[in-house]
């Protein structure tokens, strides 16, 4: 089955290659592909009858109202900061949580009376629930020191009371639909544990002290009264359960083959319906726990099959539901689905600028390394293109890779690049025995998976195994870094996003691979002593003066917009290989995630400068080599 399913997928891959379209005129600009999106988080209002969503004015953001009869919108609250995300408290009040340099807010805005109220002074960081039964009152969290504190805020009067709770290093509290809290989760001294309210007290269960938890709680079951959550202790893939405190008994909701859930979602103004998974295999997919949730689902994937379509927001009585329908060539597009009627609306696109027909799309396909090890990727072919193309492979070292829009591919396959991604051994995402596969093996069986999946792509014609480049960003450069000087003959450049200079720093345990605690890794490996000795074998600035091939490297900005420390040292060490290298200064400060994900203010403009230095780059050294 297995040699039949590869030699499918190779003649998929071929068939794109050959029925490729003609090129347009002129690739889609880079300031298209990365400019914000226009529209997002598309919300319905409790009665359904209007929706809200967030709209970008420049620099700045406005959150409108939409009444869905007359079409008209109406602009209510408007930020040079990041709206992050926002909740409709009840019909005529918006809870708004802020991003700005890296630090939350909240602020709320009265439809009615249009004021808008600040919570600052509260430094909260997270919405534990609105309660919106509650006219008055809110459920913040905040960190304080080692403790996530859960507060009832007074919309009114603007008081906050911290809720007194089992304290201790609580990293996350769940609640029921009034509001009630029933269990909080975390960690101390490695050991992770939940409490569980028990009378007028909180009673203690301990969840093992491996690298991830034997139960990883997620939210409060419709039934409220279990917890359902991630089970990773029962066997070599994760299962999701719902776990009953009162009898400690734990029911099946979805077990997993050879791929693991992704994550739990609840939606509604009750904080408990439309709860789902998500889990990924070619493409990511949705299991409703309710059958009737699950039964509205098919009916809209149905309606739309070219797309991964997801419930993102509802009226109060679910008659009314917002759909997120995506894809590797759509960012975006949303729809109103009426469940009586059965009938689908479109609202708008994301960014209604990205043609799809003009954009490159992913193939999946799966591939045995040179020890046999079953491996998957994803590989995006240019629209037009005269196979085998130039390719830009992408590594990773954690998550699988995921299907989905992204503006930095599609603006290398647009200009001619095969983008190729493969999830190496040790990668998460396929179970244990896969992770742990990985483990001490960044520099060795990592490697070769990554040029075993280019081999497979180059003896189907797709990619030109003499014209690749590999690139990664942050700790995920770490294998690549490996790969481009001990292979150097396979790879023309190397392109490196914010790769740390060192790793003295950084925690032994984030290297070991498997699901194991401190003492396991002591007895089978020797511990820190022996972890930190395989860590130095990675260390860059060690392995940077055997560089030999042409490198291309982005460094954000430090507080005075100077070039980082990092890369201040990893200039110095390239230099002295003699092989050629650009380096690239960050303009504007910002946190590595917010920039990555193109979410923070300058990112886009960040991110059209680094393409116009970085397509000229590998047209020089690996499409023209």
């Amino acid at each position: 089955m297995r040699h039949k399913l590869t030699a499918l997928i190779g003649g998929c891959l071929a068939l794109a290659c050959a029925a490729a379209t003609p090129p347009p005129a002129e690739p889609i600009p880079l300031a298209t592909l990365f400019a914000p999106a226009q529209y997002r988080l598309p919300r319905l209002a409790p009665d359904g009858h209007s929706y809200s969503l967030v709209i970008a004015h420049g620099a700045e953001e406005a959150l409108s109202t939409i009444d869905l009869k007359a079409g008209k919108a109406t602009p209510v609250f408007r930020t040079a900061g990041h709206i992050q995300n926002y909740w409709w408290k009840n019909q005529d009040l918006l809870l708004i949580l802020l991003e700005a340099n890296d630090r939350y807010s909240f602020e709320t805005f009265n439809l009615k009376t249009r004021e808008t109220s600040k919570t600052n002074s509260l430094n909260v960081s997270a919405l534990l629930n609105p309660l919106p039964d509650d006219p008055e009152n809110v459920l913040f969290g905040r960190f304080t020191k080692q403790d996530f504190d859960p507060i009832r805020y007074n919309l009114r009067t603007s008081r906050a009371m911290t809720i007194p709770v089992s304290s201790g290093f609580v990293q996350r509290w769940f609640t029921d639909a009034q509001g009630k809290l029933v269990a909080g989760y975390g960690r101390l001294h490695e050991k992770w544990f939940m409490v569980l309210a028990q009378g007028d007290g909180w009673r203690r269960v301990e969840l093992g002290e491996k690298s991830t938890p034997d139960f990883r709680p997620v939210m409060v079951a419709e039934d409220q009264r279990r917890l359902i959550g991630f089970d990773f202790a029962s066997g070599d893939t994760v299962s999701v359960v719902a776990w009953d405190p009162a009898n400690d008994r734990k029911e099946l909701l979805i077990g997993a083959d050879i791929i693991d859930p992704t994550f739990l979602s609840a939606w509604g103004d009750d904080w408990t319906r439309m709860q789902c998974v998500a889990y990924e295999t070619d493409r990511p997919r949705f299991r409703y726990f309710n059958p009737e949730d699950q039964a509205t689902a098919d009916t809209i994937d149905a309606a739309l099959p070219n797309t991964i379509n997801y419930i993102a927001s509802t009226s109060r009585d679910k008659s009314q539901l917002v759909i997120s329908s995506t894809s590797d060539r759509v960012p975006a597009a949303y729809y109103l689905f009426d469940v009586q009627a059965q009938k689908l609306a479109k609202l708008g696109f994301a960014s209604s600028k990205l043609p799809p027909t003009q954009l490159a799309a992913s193939n999946y396909f799966e591939f045995a390394a040179r020890d046999g090890l079953k491996l998957r990727g994803r590989v995006t072919l240019p629209p037009a293109t005269s196979a085998p193309s130039p390719a830009v492979l992408l590594a990773n070292l954690n998550e699988r890779t995921r299907f989905g829009f992204s503006p930095q591919i599609q603006a290398l396959a647009t200009r001619g690049y095969a983008v190729v991604e493969i999830d190496t051994r040790g990668i998460e995402g396929y179970g244990e025995k896969f992770w742990a596969a990985g483990h001490r093996e960044i520099g060795g069986k990592m490697v070769n998976d990554l040029l075993d999946g280019i081999d497979w792509l180059a003896a189907k014609g797709v990619v030109d195994p003499q014209r690749v480049a590999i690139s990664a960003y942050g700790f995920n450069g770490l294998v690549a870094l490996q790969a481009a000087t001990k292979h150097p003959d396979r790879f023309a450049a190397w392109v490196n996003f914010w790769l740390p200079s060192k790793l003295t720093y950084i925690d032994y345990m984030a290297f070991v691979c498997g699901r194991l605690s401190k003492d396991e890794v002591a007895s089978r490996y020797g511990g820190e002593v022996a972890m930190r000795r395989y860590i130095d074998t990675l260390e860059p600035l060690e392995s940077l003066p055997k560089l030999r091939v042409p490198s291309f490297h982005f460094y954000g900005a430090e507080r005075d917009s100077k070039l980082s420390t990092e890369a201040i040292e990893v200039k110095r060490v390239v230099q002295k290989t003699g092989a050629p290298s650009v380096f690239l200064e960050g303009k504007h400060q910002a946190s590595f995630t917010a920039f990555w994900e193109n979410r923070s203010p300058d990112s886009s403009t960040e991110w059209q400068r680094i393409f116009s230095e970085l397509l000229p780059f590998l047209d020089r050294r690996v499409a023209r080599k």
